[in-house]
């Protein structure tokens, strides 16, 4: 079984760009938001961000390639070493 969790809130309007969130409930525990950069049709904003993130390039079946960044929102244990990792854990999942 997995420990990241995709979560979706059908209730909630997506902000601009945000593709979905993920969960982690083992340690470390964090709630990410995942967002798709598309210079081509929607202008990427300023990024100021003092938290932890990681870039990944998802490359689809037809050979299209997409730039996304997962972006922590909640660090839930204040993880500070074992996050990174777990974040290269949730992309490759």
């Amino acid at each position: 079984m997995s420990v990241f969790f995709l979560c979706h809130n059908p209730m909630a309007v997506p902000l601009e760009n945000k593709v979905g969130y993920i969960y982690h409930y083992s340690r470390p525990r964090f709630f990410a938001h995942v967002l798709a950069v598309d210079v081509v049709t929607i202008p990427l904003k300023h990024i100021n961000y003092a938290g932890c993130n990681k870039m990944f390039v998802y490359k689809r079946g037809d050979g299209r390639e997409q730039l996304f960044i997962v972006m922590v929102d909640q660090n839930l244990d204040r993880a500070t070493g074992k996050l990174p990792l777990a974040l290269k854990e949730a992309v490759v999942w």
